[in-house]
């Protein structure tokens, strides 16, 4: 294993590759056409979905959070989907499903009221790697009241492993206060600048959502947005709620269209995590007009409608935003 040095800050630049799709030549659409790209979660209970022949992964232990007993849904073609844009209805352009590479950041609590978690990263993190995929990229950064930079993205697992060994040194003292929402809005900045063109972007945080807002809501999301990053949470037990105005990082969860999984004891659950990253499907549709800035909703459903399905997918965009419409540019430009 090679043990490198912990990097500076989090805002450092790095260079960022370029890559085609994995399934082949990126689509070929009208140079003055812009698209928005939408990661879609389907989520089922054991119950028949459509005509019944719907295909699910089942999870081998069953968790104590709300959707415990649901498992992703594959098998589902573009006919069993509808967006809506402003509540307008949309043609689907495509739509793909465990072909995207992964580029994600994982962001570690490192403060007072999570010391288990270091440890319990370095046990569990080789297992973790296992359920990614050769051309998937991981970095890594730590937060208390700032974030900060511990393994830039890349796929070199020995580099990730390093920085993981290291999580224990980054400890912050009781008085430092837990910071959640600038934090996130920081690593989102980073993806943006670093994350490939044509892969999925998410961040994954490890923390017991305990902490305060140095950033709006707004501002998160919409960096988010921009960013076109799923932000998914790892939650689990921490110390006592002290803060007045307490941040919570389900908000962007939910519109972004992440993911929510709860700690089982001491199992992180973050193979699992990345097993649920790789199954989603990439939605595509043209964006309507619109004036630059302006905020669209998103709401997308899968038909027919079954008792028990849950669909997780970005609630939104901003109009013109890079990132929020521009992940896929047309043929040429990429």
């Amino acid at each position: 294993m090679k043990h490198n040095a912990v990097v500076g800050l989090l805002i450092l630049p790095l260079v960022a590759q370029d890559i085609r799709r994995p399934s082949g030549d990126p689509p070929v659409f009208r140079d003055d056409a812009k698209f928005i790209v939408v990661d879609v979660q389907v989520l089922a209970n054991d119950r028949p979905v459509g005509d019944g022949t719907i295909r699910r992964i089942r999870p081998s232990i069953l968790h104590r959070d709300p959707l415990a007993n649901a498992s992703p849904v594959v098998g589902l073609t573009k006919e069993n989907f509808q967006v809506f844009d402003d509540g307008e209805p949309q043609e689907i352009t495509s739509l793909d499903f465990d072909e995207a590479p992964l580029d994600i950041m994982l962001l570690v609590d490192c403060s007072s009221s999570t010391d288990q978690v270091a440890s319990e990263m370095e046990d569990q993190s080789a297992e973790a790697m296992h359920h990614l995929k050769k051309h998937d990229r991981i970095g890594l950064a730590v937060f208390a009241s700032s974030a900060y930079l511990a393994v830039p993205i890349t796929a070199d697992r020995d580099q990730l492993e390093a920085g993981i060994f290291h999580l224990k040194s980054w400890r912050f003292p009781p008085e430092v206060p837990t910071e959640l929402n600038g934090t996130t809005l920081h690593v989102a900045e980073y993806l943006r600048k670093n994350a490939r063109r044509g892969a999925s972007r998410a961040i994954i945080v490890l923390t017991d959502n305990n902490g305060t807002r140095a950033v709006s809501d707004h501002k998160v999301r919409d960096g988010l947005w921009e960013a076109d990053a799923m932000l998914n949470t790892i939650f689990f037990p921490g110390g006592p709620d002290h803060y007045s105005d307490r941040a919570d990082l389900r908000i962007f969860v939910r519109s972004t269209g992440g993911d929510v999984l709860t700690a089982d004891n001491s199992n992180l659950r973050l193979g699992e995590m990345f097993d649920r990253l790789r199954k989603r499907y990439l939605l595509l549709y043209r964006a309507p007009q619109s004036k630059p800035g302006e905020v669209h909703s998103i709401r997308v459903k899968v038909v027919p409608e079954g008792k028990g399905i849950v669909v997780r997918a970005r609630s939104g965009y901003r109009a013109g935003e890079p990132g929020s419409d521009n992940r896929l540019n047309p043929k040429g430009k990429n």
